[in-house]
């Protein structure tokens, strides 16, 4: 179930969402980045754990109610226990909205959400769990969301041109000619907005415009080109930095969505 915010959350929330927490076939789940920022709460104690590489199977545990970073890079997650859960997509910009914290001190990690509200995570948990339809717990989560809004005027404009530029497949090198910044000062202002540097987000950008054409059923050599790689070569190195595995490995993998691949069991 995916739904837009309320209003008032909209500059810094893309969607709201709850899940029912379907068994998966394996246990452990390999997710893609999309350099956002995420917020998710499993209910009934369901904690995540999260993986630090192929080779780490036991993991550690993170907490029932984490914040997810940008990322640029795939993580792995346990998925051997499902549960109910609720989240939210976040804009860049919102990390420092809603848990004053710069975002680049979340990149690549994920963090519980009690080290930014130790006491009113337990009353949003308390809330969650006591309520069993799904759009009262999403009515609760935003409540909770909205109440913890900061003052802040949210991003810079230029950097938020720059993000609508990069999505729209827009060179960084033109966006730091618009804004009338130096480069090195243009780089700054968007890493400290959105917690990633212009190239990174870029390319991400550029990879989630290849997955979307690769659900399409769209051959390699095609959505190469299509997405704005300059050559197929490119095209694989750029897949196997952020998938962590090649475009036809992916391709034959189990997948739970476009950005979650099942991992096989260790053998």
């Amino acid at each position: 179930m995916l739904r837009a915010p309320i209003p008032p959350l909209r500059p810094f929330i893309a969607a709201v969402w709850h899940g029912e927490g379907a068994p998966a076939s394996s246990a452990r789940e390999s997710n893609f980045p999309d350099g956002n920022a995420h917020l998710a709460i499993r209910l009934g104690g369901c904690v995540l754990r999260r993986h630090e590489g192929i080779d780490d199977l036991e993991g550690h545990a993170v907490s029932d109610a984490v914040i997810a970073g940008p990322h640029e890079r795939c993580y792995l997650k346990d998925v051997s226990r499902s549960a109910p859960s609720v989240g939210a997509l976040l804009r860049p910009g919102a990390i420092r909205a809603l848990f004053g914290c710069p975002p680049a001190e979340l990149r690549d990690r994920h963090a519980p959400l009690e080290v930014f509200y130790p006491v009113e995570v337990e009353y949003l948990r308390d809330r969650l769990n006591s309520e069993i339809d799904p759009e009262r717990r999403l009515e609760c989560l935003q409540a909770w969301l909205l109440a913890r809004l900061r003052p802040y005027r949210g991003l810079h404009p230029q950097v938020a041109l720059a993000v609508q530029g990069l999505r729209q497949g827009r060179s960084v090198g033109d966006l730091v000619a618009d804004s009338g910044y130096s480069h090195r000062r243009f780089i700054d202002r968007f890493r400290d907005g959105v917690g990633l540097t212009p190239k990174s987000y870029s390319r991400l950008s550029r990879f989630g415009h290849a997955l979307r054409l690769a659900q399409a059923g769209q051959d390699w050599s095609r959505i190469a080109l299509d997405a704005g790689y300059s050559d197929q070569p490119h095209f694989i190195r750029e897949f196997r930095a952020f998938a962590g595995l090649s475009p036809e490995a992916y391709r034959r993998a189990r997948r739970r969505g476009g950005r979650h691949v099942l991992l096989p069991e260790p053998t």
